[in-house]
C-alpha cells in the first residue's frame, strides 16, 4: 500500500524509521493519516485517520521519544495551534488544545537544549518571527516575539553545532536567505546571502 502524493507535509524520521504524517493533496484535500517505512519504498499505513483534524503545513518533531504534530493549516485555510504527541503513530494523544502561540501554517520546528521549539511561520495576520519553547510538549514558553531574522513562513531550521539554525522562508512573496544561530537564549545573524 503506498501513500498518494503530497504537499504541505514534514517526514521525520526516527529509529531507523521515515513518516509521512499529514498533509495535502494539492488539490485542497487535507488528511490526518500516518504512514511509516522501514527503506523509504514499502510504506505501511499505521493510521487511516487519526483524532487530529487533517492538516498541511504543520510541524511534526521527534521529541522526548514521541512523535509531534504541532500547529498547521486546517480546511477552511484557517492556523491551528493544537499540539498532538504518539509513541508509536498509531494511537494520539492531545498535549494542548490551543498553545499560547497564534494559530499558524508554514512554521518550523526543531528539538534543540532538550526542548522543542516553534518558529515563525505564517499567523491569520501574516508573517511571525517569534520563537516559543516547550521541556514537555504541553507547557510553552515565548522565547521572544522578534527574533533578529525577519518575519517568515515555510523556513527549515535545524539543530547544528550546538546551536539552532533557521534557513530561507517567505515573508508574502519573496524568497528570503538569512542564517540564524540560536545559542542558548542569545541570537544573532550570522550571514546573508
Amino acid at each position: 500500500m503506498r501513500h498518494g502524493a503530497r504537499a504541505g507535509i514534514i517526514a521525520p524520521s526516527c529509529s531507523a524509521i521515515s513518516w509521512v504524517i499529514g498533509g495535502d493533496d494539492d488539490g485542497g484535500t487535507l488528511f490526518n493519516d500516518v504512514w511509516s517505512s522501514a527503506n523509504g519504498k514499502t510504506w505501511t499505513c499505521v493510521a487511516l485517520s487519526s483524532p487530529w483534524a487533517g492538516r498541511s503545513q504543520h510541524a511534526v518533531q521527534v521529541f522526548l521519544n514521541r512523535l509531534w504534530v504541532v500547529g498547521g493549516e486546517d480546511a477552511a485555510g484557517s492556523g491551528l495551534n493544537d499540539v498532538w504527541s504518539s509513541a508509536d503513530g498509531t494511537n494520539w494523544v492531545r498535549a494542548v488544545v490551543a498553545a499560547p502561540w497564534a494559530p499558524r501554517r508554514a512554521h518550523s520546528s526543531v528539538v534543540f537544549d532538550r526542548k522543542l521549539w516553534v518558529l515563525g511561520g505564517i499567523t491569520d495576520t501574516g508573517p511571525t518571527n517569534d520563537a516559543w519553547s516547550s521541556v514537555d510538549g504541553t507547557n510553552w514558553v515565548e522565547a521572544t516575539n522578534s527574533a533578529p531574522w525577519a518575519a517568515r513562513g515555510g523556513q527549515v531550521s535545524l539543530a547544528f553545532a550546538n546551536a539552532m539554525v533557521v534557513v530561507v522562508g517567505m515573508p508574502e512573496a519573496a524568497w528570503l536567505c538569512v542564517m540564524l544561530l540560536l545559542v542558548g537564549t542569545r541570537a544573532r545573524r550570522c550571514s546573508r546571502c
